[in-house]
């Protein structure tokens, strides 16, 4: 996930991106497993080493004390939180998407409408979310759909333009938006022009 959103910020390089440093705090094993305990503990750790953005490109349907106790200080020291809305059929709860403090992000297929297997309850940010492909290291690439690479691209298309953005303003205020356009309006709600970030 870390390489499809650095991948998204840098598709159109602008002189005033910010330089992107990826911080990476384990959540699960290298299997792809985790608890909710450890999902917790993996924001708290981020929270500490004062990042200003924690991209949580998975979820649970558990809504542990822990969990949102380590969200609300991460938005409390001042970092934006970026979510995977969930991948199924129907409208259910995803954390940390859920919480108030978190922008939760659903996915878009290739036709820009929403991936039939996207979670239906509101997403605040809608992004493409399916066939995306990545360079692999050892070489050949590999294919992922859901809103976990949704999340990705969400949030490097933010970081990316993250000079001309208030992050409060991408709040959860806003329901299915394309990622695109809130970034535009809230570039131009600072006054600012949104042709000065090219990663739109």
């Amino acid at each position: 996930m870390a390489a499809i959103m650095v991948e998204s910020a840098s598709v159109k390089p602008s002189t005033r991106s910010p330089a992107i440093e990826i911080v990476d705090v384990p959540a699960l094993d290298v299997s792809g497993v985790g608890e909710v305990e450890d999902l917790a503990t993996g924001i708290t750790t981020a929270t500490q080493q004062d990042v200003d953005m924690i991209v949580a490109a998975l979820g649970t349907e558990m809504d542990a004390p822990e969990l949102k106790e380590a969200v609300r200080q991460a938005q409390n020291d001042g970092a934006t939180i970026f979510s995977a809305a969930g991948n199924g059929i129907g409208d259910f709860a995803s954390y940390p998407a859920q919480y108030e403090e978190v922008i939760s992000v659903g996915a878009l297929n290739k036709s820009g409408h929403r991936l039939r297997f996207t979670n239906t309850r509101a997403a605040n940010l809608l992004a493409a979310g399916e066939e995306i492909h990545v360079e692999r290291p050892g070489g050949g690439t590999q294919s992922y759909s859901g809103t976990s690479p949704a999340t990705a691209i969400a949030a490097g298309k933010v970081a990316a333009c993250w000079p001309l953005i208030a992050p409060h303003t991408l709040d959860q205020t806003r329901r299915n938006t394309p990622v695109d356009q809130a970034i535009k309006e809230a570039i131009e709600a600072q006054g600012k022009d949104p042709r000065e970030c090219k990663s739109l």
